[in-house]
């Protein structure tokens, strides 16, 4: 039961996002959520609020996530969930494609499981590279 709850959590933040339902994508995440990109874009991990995760995802036109093979080890009030899985995103008329395995760290809070941190390890990625710079230029001219 535990462990469907905690990979409930983990599949919400992917659907919710491919939804565009923010509010239920933030109701997933802790109060800051370590994000760790650096297999795609270098640099370092960031540790950002929900509120800066869903402003940063919702520079994209679409994005579809197909996740599977969830495996959770539980400690205690802490779970780590690893899985595999390819995320297309879509800007204009592009599309971006990663792949890669993931780790989701959670925390149950309060009688919910929220996300604490978030891992891609890349396997590889296709199409517009530069997507994710273009999205954020989308969202950084938003009002």
């Amino acid at each position: 039961m535990q462990q469907q709850q905690i990979v409930d959590t983990v599949q919400t933040m992917f659907t919710e996002t491919d939804a565009k339902h923010w509010d239920n994508v933030r109701r997933v995440l802790a109060d800051h959520v370590v994000m760790d990109f650096t297999s795609i874009n270098g640099g370092r991990p960031a540790v950002l609020t929900p509120e800066q995760i869903t402003r940063t995802w919702s520079g994209f036109d679409r994005v579809s996530h197909h996740m599977t093979g969830f495996k959770v080890t539980e400690n205690a009030d802490q779970a780590l969930v690893t899985y595999t899985g390819s995320t297309d995103h879509f800007l204009d008329h592009s599309k971006w494609v990663v792949e890669g395995s993931y780790e989701t760290s959670l925390r149950n809070i309060n009688g919910e499981w929220r996300v604490t941190a978030h891992k891609i390890h890349l396997i590889k990625q296709s199409g517009d590279t530069a997507l994710p710079q273009k999205a954020k230029a989308k969202q950084d001219n938003a009002p």
